[in-house]
């Protein structure tokens, strides 16, 4: 062997050991990991300021979902990145800095608000980095590592979006504090200590309060009741579905002492005199 090729071969032999030995991800796949790191820890740490600021039921509960989720796949993503030779961000990104800050000044139902708001913006930002790295990425761990992320994230995206409708709504489940709900909607009026006082129920205003009885459909002064008008509060405890004092009837308005109209929506004949046990003026 001459020594010029001895010393080509030597040459090589250096530049293949000061080589690594595999191709640390660039390009698009690291700023795809980049992203995902950063935004897979503000998740965890908006969940975490939730937690601490929000009395909501339904929102703490996605709260803990986003933490159990997250945290563990966070750590699997941190370990593809150290092996390949990237950093991993140990803080979240400017926006979801900003959005941090915000949340931190608000309280009650406009925390609850902002927070699975801002969840549904979040995901669906998640959501598209992970099917373009899946679609075209070049990596095969990170790209292995979006795929299986993708389903986690349409899931949760998908529970934000019923959280932000349910908020909108006004049904989602609030706090009990001394029989009153807080932060939901009752059927059927609001519950204050456990009783009823003004509020609405299905079919009906509930105006009053019953005095000396109850009729079926609950007694009303001034109020309405279901397919009729009650002119008057009953007294003296008048049956379900029976009379009270001036005539007044469960389903069916009066016209004055002695008579009564059809129920509404019944379609009913016209009013008929009753018998009356006083005579009728001169």
């Amino acid at each position: 062997m001459s020594l010029s090729v001895r010393h080509a071969l030597m040459g090589a032999v250096l530049v293949l050991a000061a080589m690594p030995a595999y191709a640390a991800p660039s390009g698009p796949d690291a700023q795809f990991a980049r992203n995902a790191a950063q935004g897979g820890l503000a998740e965890v740490k908006m969940a975490q300021l939730a937690l601490s600021k929000s009395k909501n039921s339904t929102v703490r509960a996605f709260a803990h979902h986003m933490i159990a989720d997250h945290t563990p796949n966070n750590a699997r993503l941190a370990a593809i990145m150290r092996s390949e030779g990237l950093t991993v961000p140990a803080m979240v990104d400017p926006n979801s800095q900003m959005m941090m800050s915000r949340l931190q000044g608000l309280s009650g139902r406009a925390f609850d608000r902002a927070y699975m708001a801002g969840q549904v913006r979040s995901h669906g930002q998640m959501q598209i980095l992970m099917q373009s790295e899946t679609n075209g990425g070049k990596d095969a761990r990170l790209r292995a590592y979006a795929k299986t992320t993708l389903s986690a994230v349409n899931e949760h995206l998908a529970m934000a979006r019923t959280d932000v409708a349910m908020l909108r709504s006004g049904r989602m489940a609030g706090t009990m504090s001394g029989g009153s709900m807080s932060g939901g909607a009752m059927s059927g009026g609001n519950m204050s200590g456990g009783n009823m006082s003004g509020g609405t129920t299905s079919g009906g205003n509930m105006g009053g309060n019953t005095s000396g009885g109850s009729m079926s459909g609950g007694s009303t002064s001034g109020g309405n009741m279901p397919g009729g008008n009650m002119p008057g509060g009953t007294s003296g405890g008048a049956p379900a579905g029976g009379t009270s004092a001036g005539g007044a009837s469960s389903g069916g308005s009066t016209t004055g002492p002695g008579t009564t109209s059809s129920p509404a929506g019944m379609g009913g004949a016209s009013p008929m005199p009753m018998p009356s046990s006083s005579p009728r003026p001169r």
